[in-house]
């Protein structure tokens, strides 16, 4: 998930600097995403009502505005969030300062994640992040998509200096760390909420860097897994729910985590590679709204 952060984020703000109207460039995206995100908030949630799932309307409209923990289409409004907060920032702030502005924002999404644990018994500070959890919660563009946002923008605003060799061996260090990370934070601190993680910060820059370093020439299919990317995202929520709904009727639950992530995995591709191809059809291109 971060490095689909970074490289949205890069992305867009490669394609800003060539623009002259911005303003109209930023908004043509924020509303391409929004109406991506409204379509499959929709037939997600209706998928849903037909299964007898129902909610009251203050939940759907909570839920739309603000996507909470563990929202299935949760990195569509971060990533709304993000690139807003720093295309506005730019305009007032470099982009390695805007960067330790989203670290100083992180730390706090941190503190209310994986470290929550350790202020639930000192007074005020317990009281704060239990709110910030349950007003905004962490899954967001605010802790979690902001400083890999503002990691793009750094990424797309000057070339970074760097070998393939130090991208491979910063991974390679960060990976392990990252894993020892985890297993201190499990068996130590016991947190219940696990979305953000030191790590995965410098990790994921020497991915992207490494990435950026690899000369890949460009191909009409990068587009097609481009556009298939986004139909795995949008529908995987739905084969997921649908499949625990059936394995559970058929008492099939003893083998549903593995059976469940191999199902997933194979129908969402199947589902993209058709949706993919039918939008690509004249008389069916309204579905390119779908990807």
């Amino acid at each position: 998930v971060p490095f689909f952060f970074v490289a949205t984020g890069f992305f867009f703000f490669k394609s800003l600097k060539t623009k002259e109207n911005k303003k109209q460039y930023l908004l043509k995206y924020e509303l391409r995403m929004l109406k991506l995100y409204t379509v499959w908030f929709c037939i997600n949630n209706s998928i849903g009502i037909l299964r007898g799932n129902y909610g009251s309307l203050y939940s759907y409209i909570r839920n739309y505005i603000w996507p909470m923990n563990g929202s299935a289409l949760w990195f569509l409004v971060a990533c709304m969030v993000a690139v807003l907060l720093v295309y506005v920032l730019a305009s007032k702030f470099k982009p390695k300062t805007i960067f330790i502005i989203s670290l100083c924002v992180w730390t706090v999404g941190y503190c209310c994640s994986t470290l929550y644990p350790l202020f639930q018994n000192i007074p005020y500070i317990n009281s704060i992040l239990a709110s910030i959890i349950k007003g905004i919660g962490v899954q967001n563009g605010i802790f979690f998509g902001f400083p890999y946002i503002a990691m793009s923008y750094i990424f797309a605003s000057n070339p970074i200096e760097g070998s393939i060799k130090r991208d491979v061996i910063g991974t390679a260090i960060c990976f392990i760390a990252l894993g020892v990370e985890a297993i201190l934070a499990v068996k130590l601190i016991h947190p219940s909420l696990t979305f953000l993680w030191f790590f995965a910060l410098p990790m994921t820059f020497f991915t992207f860097h490494l990435t950026l370093n690899i000369d890949i020439k460009n191909k009409p299919i990068f587009i097609t897994m481009r556009k298939m990317s986004t139909a795995i995202y949008c529908i995987h929520p739905t084969i997921i729910n649908l499949l625990k709904y059936i394995f559970i009727k058929y008492n099939y639950s003893d083998y549903m985590n593995l059976t469940l992530f191999i199902l997933t995995i194979i129908l969402s591709s199947l589902f993209a590679i058709v949706l993919v191809r039918l939008s690509n059809i004249k008389k069916l291109n309204f579905l390119k709204i779908l990807i």
